[in-house]
């Protein structure tokens, strides 16, 4: 069965509507966005900043192990310190538990502030369960 790819960031202009629309409206709300990273730049990190959206990056490991998953990795690197430099708080989703100490030690040195292992079905057996979250 295919997975849908979802970039939400595809559509930048749509969320910095709904954010404002929900500003407007004086509604009390938080934002969180899941993105691959491969669209942030230095302007976008800005925008979500000014937009207060947390942000969760997906990066299964240092650079060798996330190309070899998933790919766009320097894309990736670069919209992580985009954000970081911008004050944007991150978290780095990954779904690789056998590289943890690899990608511990990577998310430091990106910046980030939080960082999340989860189990992934398509990883790893079905009762292989791992889940983590650390943040520094």
């Amino acid at each position: 069965m295919p997975i849908p790819v979802l970039q939400p960031l595809l559509n930048y202009d749509l969320i910095c509507k709904v954010c404002e629309y929900v500003k407007q409206q004086g509604y009390d709300a938080t934002f969180q966005m899941q993105t691959n990273g491969t669209l942030i730049d230095e302007e976008k990190a800005k925008g979500i900043k000014a937009m207060k959206i947390a942000m969760g990056v997906s990066l299964d490991g240092p650079p060798d192990i996330n190309e070899w998953l998933r790919g766009g990795t320097k894309k990736a690197v670069y919209g992580i310190q985009c954000l970081a430099q911008a004050g944007v708080k991150i978290n780095i989703n990954r779904a690789n538990k056998g590289r943890f100490l690899s990608c511990l030690i990577f998310s430091v040195i990106l910046s980030v502030t939080h960082l999340s292992c989860q189990q992934s079905p398509y990883l790893f057996k079905a009762n292989d369960q791992f889940s983590c979250i650390v943040t520094f």
